[in-house]
């Protein structure tokens, strides 16, 4: 950001709720909401980008690193291991495999693009990752 004391003013006067349901009815959804508590405004956010953890923040942010440093695009193998040793040298603690493919694919068309190709894989295919 290039004016960061504008942002942490705004910061100052943003309160983000995240409102989930506590029982599943028809037609409930969650919801992320920014109130700007100087001008009176709200404004509804991406509830997926804000109900993130922190763990799941940090490594979203490594793929996305990863997957713009390879602008052909890089096998899903590679960026796993390439991951793994960044976050072990930065020692910053992120998500599991399985949690790992979950992440990925809520955020493909959104961050960066997921393509199915023939490779090595178990099933005869490997995905692919490049950026948007």
């Amino acid at each position: 950001m290039e004016n960061k004391t504008a942002s942490y003013n705004n910061f100052l006067y943003n309160i983000i709720l995240t409102l989930e349901p506590q029982k599943r009815r028809d037609k409930t959804n969650s919801y992320a909401f920014s109130i700007d508590v100087k001008n009176f405004k709200i404004e509804i956010l991406d509830y997926e980008l804000y109900s993130m953890s922190q763990k799941e923040l940090m490594t979203l942010s490594y793929v996305c690193e990863i997957i713009n440093e390879n602008p052909s695009g890089i096998a899903q193998s590679k960026l796993t291991r390439r991951l793994q040793k960044i976050a072990r040298e930065d020692y910053v603690e992120i998500v599991g495999l399985n949690a790992l493919w979950n992440l990925l694919k809520k955020n493909n068309n959104n961050k960066f693009i997921i393509e199915k190709i023939r490779g090595q894989g178990r099933s005869g295919y490997t995905n692919f990752y490049k950026p948007l």
